[in-house]
């Protein structure tokens, strides 16, 4: 199919090149350097950081603007990927299992890690906090995760889970008593564990107090 070798919009002229119309003297200031970008800003405005124009039919020579859309380039990119059948092959398992060994050495750098510290406050800015009531204590709390988070604190957390006692014998009088399981207690009473730790400072100091 013969197409127009040159499209002019808004006054700019773009060119036919591979599967787009980009911008003839590419890089003017603040001009879009393919037609369906201009197109899209001439309606809805100019193209959010990190975004890119989408064609819906995936025909790149549909530029009206009920074919287009702006979504994240990061989806856009995934999408062609996708639709390419790279993404998954034997091909493109074989080409990262090559290139591993050198994206754990980065991420190991300061640049890696300075990398993820960015991306991290980013995302923490960007967040959507949702309100919750705690399960433990029915406080209301706001959190980011409400498909995740279901108490308001750790402690209200580690609170509602039962705790596993188990019986044992005073390292100092003998007597029996209950305890957490996990837990270091060795003695049954606060005047046992003062005698005790009488004890093991007279050992330390071989008897001498």
């Amino acid at each position: 199919m013969s197409r127009e070798k040159i499209i002019t919009f808004n006054g700019n002229k773009y060119g036919l090149s591979g599967n787009y119309y980009t911008l003839y003297n590419y890089g003017r200031k603040g001009v879009p350097t393919t037609l369906h970008r201009a197109i899209w800003e001439s309606v809805h405005g100019p193209i959010p950081p990190d975004h890119h124009v989408h064609h819906k039919d995936e025909d790149t020579f549909n530029n009206d603007i009920q074919n287009l859309e702006c979504i994240p380039s990061a989806e856009h990119l995934s999408m062609h990927s996708r639709a390419s059948g790279w993404v998954g092959s034997a091909e493109n398992l074989a080409q990262l299992a090559s290139v591993n060994h050198l994206a754990k050495a980065w991420h190991k750098t300061e640049a890696g890690h300075q990398h993820h510290v960015s991306n991290g406050h980013k995302a923490w800015e960007n967040r959507v906090l949702y309100g919750k009531t705690c399960a433990f204590c029915k406080a209301k709390f706001e959190t980011p995760y409400p498909n995740k988070t279901k108490f308001c604190s750790d402690n209200c957390r580690s609170r509602s889970k039962p705790v596993k006692q188990e019986e044992r014998s005073c390292i100092c009088c003998g007597a029996k008593f209950s305890c957490h399981a996990y837990g270091p207690t060795k003695t049954c009473s606060k005047q046992c564990s003062n005698i005790f730790a009488v004890q093991r400072r007279r050992e330390k100091n071989d008897g001498k107090y």
